[in-house]
């Protein structure tokens, strides 16, 4: 699908056409760090062919925009919570976000922060995170080594899910995680006396495009300061570069000093400043869509 207005023009690219994925992996060969997620969703790691996998069959759209020499690109990822990305020229973007026929009115988004007034015009932003990227190559991981009583370091499947749904559940994040979401992913955590209280895990996994997304890490609270979190992120990235990622991403509050400062003594280097936000669109927002869908966008 091609849709031409004015000067922009948006091209819906095929990933299933080899030509397509390689316009995408040059469009990100030199910010991998901050097109993470629009790389790994191209080929997620698919262990069997249940509704996981059916799940994250052709699950994102990518959207190229150009106009001239400027360049652009907006993700759209079918999950139970959408997802929004967005990169490059803020201009195009904006006029991109109006003129695409599948965008929803909620997301859950991740651009750059250059990228926020254009977001705030289209959508209403909640909670924005303002984030740090950090990524590692296998030539700078520095492994972890160490030495407690009473405390297990284990490789966790999906057969653990009610430890591991215990565990989140004294998070803020999610904390109802199916065992194939365990399974799809590399989950290591710490037990310290048979408890688990700690536990570091994967958003998204493509030993395709040779990428590995770390998230989900946390720690009791009663067990913080320990080392428990660096030390299951650090066997979470040795199983990520044994699968031949070339790449290991996460992301980091920056005010988290000690959150930083264990990364960084994995190898982790700081990359690129990202927002994170929940999306909420406008009703003016809603009648350009509209416009759109009745092929009326020539008047938006």
């Amino acid at each position: 699908m091609v849709i031409e207005h004015t000067e922009l023009r948006i091209t819906a690219l095929d990933i299933a056409r080899p030509g397509a994925l390689e316009q995408i992996r040059s469009y990100f060969r030199d910010d991998r760090d901050i097109g993470a997620y629009a790389l790994a969703y191209m080929n997620p790691l698919r262990i069997n062919r249940g509704d996981f996998y059916q799940k994250f069959l052709d699950s994102s759209t990518y959207y190229f925009c150009s106009s001239g020499e400027r360049a652009g690109m907006v993700v759209l990822t079918k999950a139970s919570n959408p997802l929004l990305q967005v990169f490059g020229d803020p201009t195009l973007i904006k006029s991109a976000l109006k003129r695409i026929p599948v965008a929803k009115a909620r997301y859950l988004a991740t651009a750059s922060p250059h990228h926020e007034e254009v977001l705030s015009q289209s959508y209403r932003l909640d909670n924005i995170l303002r984030m740090s990227r950090m990524s590692l190559t296998p030539e700078h991981f520095i492994e972890g080594t160490y030495n407690f009583n009473d405390i297990e370091l284990v490789r966790l499947h999906g057969k653990q899910i009610h430890d591991i749904n215990n565990l989140y559940r004294e998070s803020d994040g999610p904390y109802k995680y199916s065992s194939n979401a365990i399974d799809h992913g590399v989950y290591w955590g710490v037990r310290n006396r048979g408890q688990l209280v700690s536990i570091s895990g994967t958003h998204v996994v493509s030993t395709v495009e040779r990428i590995g997304i770390v998230g989900n890490v946390f720690t009791k609270h009663e067990f913080r300061s320990r080392g428990f979190a660096q030390m299951a992120t650090s066997a979470v990235t040795r199983s990520l570069i044994d699968m031949g990622c070339h790449d290991v991403v996460l992301s980091v509050d920056p005010n988290n000093g000690p959150a930083v400062n264990a990364y960084k003594k994995l190898g982790f280097n700081l990359k690129s400043s990202i927002i994170e936000s929940r999306l909420r669109s406008r009703p003016k927002f809603k009648v350009a869509q509209t416009l759109n869908r009745l092929g009326l966008n020539r008047w938006i």
